[in-house]
């Protein structure tokens, strides 16, 4: 009897020695990434993540901005040019023709940071939103639901067709200061990390007239686009990107869409 407790107690000494060992190799990093609820804070955090200290505060926020599609085209777009309170707003509900706002881009400065800020670029996503609107400097989304009679011939999703002809084609130049950093064609190359999905579906109405009834939508998918070795912007420091395409480019919804660049990365800043 004697002996069967020691041994219990053996390995009750043994597994928590393991136990120890493995939450000590483990990186922290990846505890916190997986469920920072469960992630231990110590008092060496309290002054890493201090936003009151002597030194720069860094933090996970893209640079983006966002811009009217025109139905007719354009053969080159420049972004990051327009700061908040300029330009043409795209943001859903605003008022149409109104500045920009920060829902449509977090530029303070027309084409470089302001003072007493940086920026790391590690990757450029390019969103591009269908439309439903041939109003001038007027956006409105499309709808993801269609009914069309079948004998009519028309397409019955024509936004499709926009998200795949705008985005197959044309290239993104991300350019600083006087010197080309990064230029890639098909624009399909840059997918946004996240999206809204959907799944399409047909059903016909009538069984007389056939209408058809369709809901789908077409997004970019695939590997994030990385700059390797990432580029750093400062405050002061010109830089823009730019879409282009070999002509200008008419939606064939016939409708104005929303096109927006994102450039992914740390954004450093004064602490408080």
């Amino acid at each position: 009897m004697k002996a069967f407790q020691i041994l219990k107690w053996a390995v009750s000494v043994a597994l928590a020695f393991v136990y120890v060992m493995f939450t000590k190799l483990l990186p922290k990093s990846i505890s916190f990434s997986l469920n920072p609820i469960l992630y231990t804070f110590t008092e060496q955090d309290l002054k890493n993540y201090a936003v009151n200290t002597q030194n720069a505060e860094t933090i996970w926020q893209p640079l983006y901005d966002f811009q009217l599609y025109p139905l007719l085209g354009q053969q080159q777009m420049t972004f990051f040019q327009e700061p908040q309170g300029q330009g043409i707003t795209t943001s859903v509900g605003a008022t149409v023709g109104s500045p920009k706002t920060r829902l449509d881009t977090n530029m303070t400065m027309a084409g470089q940071l302001s003072r007493g800020t940086a920026f790391i670029v590690a990757g450029i996503e390019v969103y591009f939103y269908p439309g439903s609107s041939d109003t001038a400097n007027e956006y409105a989304p499309a709808p993801m639901t269609n009914a069309e009679a079948v004998a009519s011939g028309t397409s019955l999703l024509p936004w499709i067709e926009d998200v795949q002809q705008i985005l197959n084609a044309g290239g993104l130049q991300l350019f600083i200061l006087q010197k080309e950093y990064c230029f890639a064609a098909p624009l399909h190359l840059f997918p946004p990390s996240s999206f809204v999905g959907f799944d399409a579906s047909l059903a016909n109405s009538d069984t007389t007239t056939h209408n058809m009834v369709s809901v789908a939508a077409a997004r970019v998918m695939g590997r994030p686009f990385v700059i390797d070795p990432p580029c750093t912007l400062v405050a002061n420091q010109n830089f823009k990107v730019t879409l282009e395409w070999g002509g200008a480019f008419a939606t064939p919804s016939g409708f104005n869409g929303r096109i927006g660049v994102g450039l992914i990365g740390q954004f450093f800043r004064n602490a408080q």
